[in-house]
């Protein structure tokens, strides 16, 4: 379960870096524009990105702490 855990914080943290880092690039690029409804692009698409990558990141993490994966991994290094 404590793998399941740390997952699912990591997904968590990279989720909140993206968006935070896509709605700044965003709002940075329609900085001058004149519509009212300018800045809503930049957030749907961070909130978009960002489960995205909280996707991916959580599946990656799950899978590298895999214990099979983990002590196939030890065996390995222990052959060279």
């Amino acid at each position: 379960m404590p793998r399941f855990l740390k997952a699912i914080a990591q997904a968590v943290a990279a989720s909140l870096a993206t968006m935070f880092v896509t709605f700044v690039v965003g709002m940075w690029m329609v900085r001058n524009s004149t519509d009212g409804q300018a800045g809503m692009g930049p957030f749907f698409g961070a909130i978009y990105l960002g489960i995205l990558v909280g996707v991916v990141v959580f599946g990656v993490s799950v899978y590298r702490s895999s214990p099979s994966r983990r002590l196939k991994d030890d065996r390995d290094s222990r052959s060279l």
